[in-house]
């Protein structure tokens, strides 16, 4: 239809997920994040920051970059950015495909992303997170 091979896309695809995995382990370097387990396929790292006592999520949102996500303890109270970081879970967990239910919604942004995560990541989140 666009005149484009399958061949063309996969590359493309493959690129993009080289490219993205490079941006996250230069991340890593920069903020000295240890122990990454990364999927280039859902756009998420998850790794440890010893600077701030605190395992790290990493994710790439398109049209947003890449956020940065820390384990909740209570931060996101009184925070000038509360909205925000709400509107960027919000996109995330369609993004993902994951539901939110109605009680979830009023939990602070850190601790539902915490949620829509996970589930989006089962697999790795529960044991490194």
């Amino acid at each position: 239809m666009f005149g484009v091979t399958r061949q063309a896309v996969y590359d493309a695809l493959r690129l993009a997920d080289r490219d993205m995995v490079k941006a996250f382990r230069e991340l890593c370097s920069t903020y000295k994040i240890t122990d990454p387990v990364i999927d280039a396929e859902r756009g998420m790292l998850i790794g440890y920051s010893r600077a701030l006592e605190s395992r790290v999520l990493l994710v790439y949102s398109p049209g947003r970059g890449i956020n940065t996500w820390y384990r909740y303890r209570g931060q996101c109270e009184g925070c000038e950015r509360y909205d925000q970081c709400m509107s960027l879970v919000g996109e995330e967990a369609e993004r993902l495909g994951v539901e939110i239910s109605g009680e979830e919604e009023n939990l602070p942004p850190a601790k539902l992303a915490e949620i829509v995560f996970h589930r989006a990541w089962p697999e790795v989140f529960h044991e490194h997170f």
